[in-house]
Order: C-alpha cells, then sequence, then structure tokens
C-alpha cells in the first residue's frame, strides 16, 4: 500500500506535507471536546467545582481552537487529497464528503459555543459576601450544606424564626449571591416568615460553576432539603428575585408550594436576552439552551397565589415584562408597581411600599 501510495504521488506530482499530519493531530487531541463535551464533566478537561475561572476561559479557547484546526485540517487534507488522486474519480466523491464532515462539526461546535456565550452573558457570581450578618431581626443565622443532583455541595443560611407559621425559600438573580439578599430576607422575617436562602453552584461558597442545564436543579434540591427537614407543618413561599423567578416558577410547576412571589421578574428568560442582547435574535432558540425558564407557561396553569413586584424605573428587565405576565396569567394573582425603583433595589429605594405588598400578601394566605 506504502509504495502505491509513493507511486501515485511520483505520478501526480504531489507531496504529502507533514503539516496536514501535525493539523490532524491537533484535531484529534481535541475531538472529544467538540462530539461530547458532557464526557468531559469528570476529566481533567471538566470546569469542576475545582476549577479557576482562567481555567474555564481556557477550556473554552481549547474548543475554538479545536473547531479552528479542524477546518484548517480539512482545507489542506483536501488539497493534498486533490492532488494525490487526481486522476482518480473518488477524489470529488472524497471532497464532498469532506466538505459534508466540516459542515457537521463546525455547525455542531457552533451550537456548543452560543451555549457557551448564552451562559456567560447571564451569569455574574460572586464569591466574597457583601452582607454576612451573624443575625438578622434578633434571629440568629445558621449555616447550612447540602448536596444537589450533581454531587456539588451548596451552601445556604437559615432564619429560624420561632413560632412563625410561613417558610420562605428565596431563589437569587444572577449576580452576587445571597449575601446580597439579606435585606429582604429581614423584610421577610419582619412578616413572620423564617427564611432559607441558598445560592446557586458557582456562587458563594457553593461548588460548581453555574449553568442554565443546572440551575433549576439548584432550585429543587434546596426545596427538597427545606421541606423535609426544616418546614414541618409551616406554609410554603417561593420568592424569586429577578432571574430567581424563573426558578421559583420552574419549582411550583412541580411542588407542592401555598404561594409564589416574584421581584422584577420576566416573561421568559428567552424574551429577555433577546430584548437585551441583539445577538439573541437572530438565533434560532433551539440550538440555546432549552431551559427557557418560561415564567407564562407556569402560571397559565393551575397555580397557587402570586404576587408582583416590579420598580417602574427598571432598565434591566422592564416593567413591561410584568405587565405581559400579568395579563397572560390566571388568578389568583396581584400586581404591585414600585415607583421611582429600579432593579436591585426594590427593597431597599421603596422598603415601605416593598413591606405593605408582603405583609397584604400574607395575610390573605392566612
Amino acid at each position: 500500500m506504502c509504495c502505491q501510495l509513493e507511486a501515485l504521488k511520483r505520478q501526480s506530482g504531489a507531496t504529502l506535507d507533514p503539516y496536514v499530519l501535525a493539523l490532524w493531530l491537533g484535531y484529534l487531541d481535541g475531538f472529544i471536546i467538540i462530539i461530547k463535551p458532557s464526557s468531559l464533566e469528570t476529566s481533567n478537561w471538566s470546569v469542576s467545582s475545582t476549577s479557576t475561572t482562567r481555567e474555564a476561559h481556557n477550556f473554552q479557547i481549547l474548543r475554538f481552537c479545536t473547531i479552528l484546526n479542524f477546518i484548517l485540517a480539512i482545507t489542506y487534507t483536501d488539497q493534498q487529497i486533490s492532488s494525490l488522486f487526481v486522476r482518480r474519480k473518488m477524489a470529488h466523491t472524497l471532497r464532498l464528503s469532506l466538505a459534508l464532515l466540516m459542515s457537521f462539526v463546525t455547525t455542531f461546535g457552533a451550537i456548543a459555543e452560543c451555549r457557551t456565550i448564552y451562559d456567560k452573558l447571564l451569569f455574574h457570581p460572586h464569591s466574597g459576601f457583601r452582607n454576612n450578618p451573624e443575625s438578622l431581626f434578633e434571629v440568629k443565622r445558621e449555616e447550612l450544606f447540602f448536596t444537589d443532583s450533581y454531587g456539588e455541595k451548596l451552601k445556604a443560611w437559615y432564619f429560624n424564626l420561632p413560632k412563625s407559621d410561613k417558610i420562605v425559600l428565596i431563589s437569587e438573580g444572577n449576580g452576587g449571591n445571597m449575601g446580597w439578599l439579606t435585606p429582604l430576607a429581614e423584610l421577610l422575617l419582619r412578616c413572620n416568615c423564617s427564611v432559607l436562602l441558598y445560592d446557586y453552584e458557582g456562587y458563594g461558597d457553593s461548588g460548581g460553576s453555574p449553568s442554565l442545564r443546572r440551575l433549576v436543579d439548584d432550585g429543587m434540591c434546596a426545596y427538597d432539603y427545606m421541606s423535609k427537614n426544616l418546614a414541618g407543618d409551616q406554609k410554603i413561599i417561593l420568592f424569586g428575585v429577578s432571574m430567581g423567578t424563573g426558578v421559583s416558577c420552574q419549582i411550583a410547576s412541580k411542588k407542592k408550594a401555598d404561594g409564589i412571589i416574584l421581584s422584577s421578574p420576566f416573561t421568559s428568560l428567552l424574551n429577555v436576552a433577546r430584548l437585551k442582547e441583539p445577538f439573541f435574535k437572530f438565533v434560532p432558540s433551539a440550538i440555546l439552551p432549552r431551559q427557557h425558564l418560561d415564567n407564562v407557561a407556569v402560571l397559565k396553569k393551575t397555580h397557587p397565589p402570586v404576587l408582583i413586584l416590579h420598580g417602574t424605573n427598571d432598565t434591566l428587565i422592564p416593567i413591561s415584562e410584568s405587565e405581559k405576565l400579568y395579563e397572560a396569567i390566571i388568578e389568583p394573582k396581584t400586581f404591585v408597581k414600585l415607583p421611582d425603583a429600579g432593579h436591585n433595589d426594590t427593597f431597599r429605594s421603596t422598603k415601605k411600599e416593598y413591606l405593605d405588598a408582603l405583609k397584604q400578601f400574607f395575610e390573605k394566605l392566612s
């Protein structure tokens, strides 16, 4: 066979450049990253709980380089094959097959990269705690840990108010960590509620890395831990803030809840992504992460009482999203507009209005 190849090379005048071999070897080294990204979850390339931000970026760079390397390998090898088999009819078939293979792999890689970009734009976790109180409203903080379905350890803070008849599970937004929501937890304690705050994967001291694919699972695991170990016979209230409104609604669609509170919510995460990032308007939803956190879809079906709170000056998620949500969902529902409040300051700048709305909502649940 080698002699035949050498004879063909001499006849065609072609030379097999060693560069093409290097390209193919480089492509094969990274091939698994493009075709089987899920298989890397237990490998050294995985962005696991011990990964640093730099390692995560290096992982994405390697995946991009693998795609580029494949394009170069295909292009260069096609030229070699064309000249090597110039007198054979199979040259055209080989070129066509390689072109189709290149198209398939690069498209698959583009989808993977698009989903990665989506996650990068969405999640902004902080490891340090802005607020780290030992107690709130004279209620001592209990530091808890539980494990999610992927084996990552998630951190939570529990404020157990004696003789409270309600317990609130707070799902945070996309920025910061649960320490940013301690002022909100204090308001809920004032409403005679016990409170459980928790951090998603990659936030605060929780393990793992943030991912839309695992986000709702984090919330489900927090709910399961709370209902089995903390709630007792208390009423369970799901409280979502910003992105967390989508998590709370997803939990409510599968778990028992006596009330839902949505602060600065959206109709769906996909709608907000396309509203804030024009790039996603041109990206088919099929190649984005499947979890769209569609609040309308959940609340158009039977649900417990819902309270929607939104600042009129919110520039991140405009109040029009809450207005559309309120119009689309069924009763029981309440919508409170917070005058002059933005996105991250609703329970600070309009503290009185916020607290009054919470008290009225809880009175109706009694």
